[in-house]
């Protein structure tokens, strides 16, 4: 047993041996290239940057969406909206006036799946004189 033994041993010390060669032959870190580290001050000045950048583009892109009125709006405009067919725009329409876009859900006009596409660049309800002398497009009067 002690001849098994004896060859195992020497292919152990032999692998241990080389080993340590080969650890102590790496490169020294002189002459790896460092990574140099951002501190962690810029990046979040550069998140909060790239952020509100993003959310100056969003709120433009809103501004130029013309909300669609429940309400007062005809079929054509109401079938630009997403998910909103001839069935739908029909439904909308004959399930008039609406106090609010919910209605649309509760009343069962359309799912809840389309009413969440459409239900930021839809309005109903009555809107104030206000509202409507700001946005005559959108709530279908003139000032």
């Amino acid at each position: 047993m002690s001849k098994r033994f004896l060859p195992l041993s020497a292919v152990l010390a032999a692998t241990m041996l080389t080993t340590g060669v080969a650890l102590a032959t790496d490169d020294s870190p002189d002459e790896q290239p460092r990574l140099r580290r951002t501190p962690a001050k810029a990046l979040d000045k550069n998140l909060a940057a790239q952020r509100e950048t993003e959310i100056l583009a969003q709120r433009k892109a809103a501004a130029q969406i013309k909300l669609v009125s429940l309400n007062s709006a005809s079929k054509e405009e109401l079938k630009t909206l997403p998910g909103i067919g001839d069935d739908e725009a029909r439904r909308i329409i004959a399930g008039r006036p609406y106090g609010s876009k919910s209605w649309l859900v509760t009343k069962g006009i359309v799912n809840s799946g389309i009413y969440d596409g459409i239900r930021k660049l839809v309005v109903a309800g009555n809107p104030s004189k206000k509202d409507a002398a700001k946005n005559p497009e959108v709530f279908g009067k003139k000032p």
